[in-house]
């Protein structure tokens, strides 16, 4: 998102074997997207390993070409969704890729706001769809960010996001390493309160693909550049 969005996973050892490197778990690139064509409705996977998604992801929603891509803080990037009294404008990508993963995992994006926020009760998701695997703001989450469905207790992000992303782009990133049994989000590169875990991470097939912007047609589409 913003110039990029990186989705890794430390694979497993059983990964690891598929992948021709018995018993050693490496960082696999799994989602990587630059927004960097400017126009149509594909977007290149920039991932490289053995794991990756699909070579493209597939913009979608009821956005007009000219409300898809949007400029990034070094490039391009994803133009956010929007929602007034009128209307709601959906803009997100479908990945095509619904797979299972286990073990540690890292999440990266760059956001600013485009638009109005959403009311506090309105759910806003920067991800979703690999079996209950989602990120969010609002709700739950407040003015920060929250990750669930990812094999353990909720990850809150308690700093007010909203608000940095409304003055201008700000990094954001969640590394889960159940190796080391913590979870650490980082804001513009600054590692935030470490969080306790005990459990593997381990999200189920997804029974819809994995969805960089959005959730389900009921959510609020995610209202950040990204």
């Amino acid at each position: 998102m913003g110039e990029w969005m990186r989705f890794e996973l430390l694979i497993t050892t059983v990964l690891s074997l598929l992948a021709g490197a018995p018993g050693v778990s490496k960082a696999q690139d799994v989602l990587y997207y630059k927004f960097d064509a400017g126009g149509g409705d594909k977007v290149i996977n920039y991932a490289r390993s053995s794991v990756k998604g699909p070579d493209e992801g597939t913009l979608m929603g009821n956005a007009r070409p000219s409300q898809r891509w949007a400029k990034g803080l070094y490039g391009g990037a994803l133009y956010g969704g929007e929602t007034s009294r009128w209307t709601t404008r959906q803009n997100y990508v479908d990945s095509g890729w619904a797979g299972a993963f286990t073990g540690p995992f890292t999440v990266a994006w760059f956001m600013k706001l485009r638009g109005q926020q959403a009311g506090i009760n309105d759910l806003s998701y920067a991800f979703s769809g690999v079996g209950s695997f989602r990120c969010f703001t609002n709700g739950l989450a407040g003015r920060g960010l929250m990750v669930r469905g990812w094999g353990g207790k909720d990850l809150l992000l308690p700093v007010d996001i909203q608000s940095l992303a409304a003055k201008g782009w700000v990094h954001v990133a969640l590394v889960v390493n159940d190796k080391a049994k913590v979870a650490i989000w980082y804001v513009d590169g600054t590692a935030q309160t470490p969080i306790p875990i005990q459990n593997q991470p381990s999200v189920g097939k997804g029974t819809q693909d994995f969805r960089v912007g959005f959730h389900e047609t009921l959510a609020t589409p995610f209202q950040y550049d990204m």
